[in-house]
């Protein structure tokens, strides 16, 4: 007599996906044109993967290399892209996308745009616990600030701009 074979058995295997790499581990701050190129190269796995989360945090990373190279056009669509793909259960990519969007305004001549956005990242950022994200909105502030003193925040009057955090002093 011959045992019946498990549900197991009948089953056929599901293939696991291939792991979809961290998506900084492909930045280079001192090659943003070979980022891009890489980045790219993810997006049709990304996109198949259907992770819209994944798919939103790497085309911030695209945006970033695109307007570090002064594409800043093409930055702007990706990033319309990223806006329209944001949901509220993606707070870390909403804090990555208005750095960006920061980014691309101070590159555009629009500093006090980006002064805004970057005082909102680095805010949803800290009550979010992402202090490697709220240091970057800081950093990026406090060195708009020194270039540019004359830049106030119309958005509060009383907020004169001082952001604190562990990377940035005073």
């Amino acid at each position: 007599m011959s045992a019946k074979p498990s549900v197991e058995d009948t089953q056929p295997m599901k293939a696991t996906p291939d792991p979809l790499p961290i998506i900084e581990s492909l930045w280079s701050e001192k090659h943003p044109g070979q980022s891009e190129i890489n980045l790219r190269g993810l997006l049709p796995a990304a996109k198949a993967r259907g992770d819209q989360t994944y798919l939103a945090e790497l085309l911030t990373v695209i945006s970033r290399s695109l307007t570090m190279q002064g594409k800043t056009k093409i930055a702007r669509k990706s990033l319309s892209t990223v806006e329209r793909l944001l949901t509220t259960d993606m707070p870390r990519v909403r804090v990555m996308y208005l750095i960006e969007r920061g980014r691309v305004f101070a590159n555009s001549n629009e500093p006090s745009k980006a002064s805004i956005l970057w005082r909102s990242a680095w805010k949803v950022a800290r009550d979010l616990g992402e202090q490697e994200l709220a240091n970057q909105a800081a950093q990026l502030h406090a060195t708009l600030k020194k270039e540019r003193p004359d830049i106030r925040d119309t958005h509060n009057p009383r907020d004169t701009g001082g952001l604190k955090s562990s990377a940035v002093a005073g």
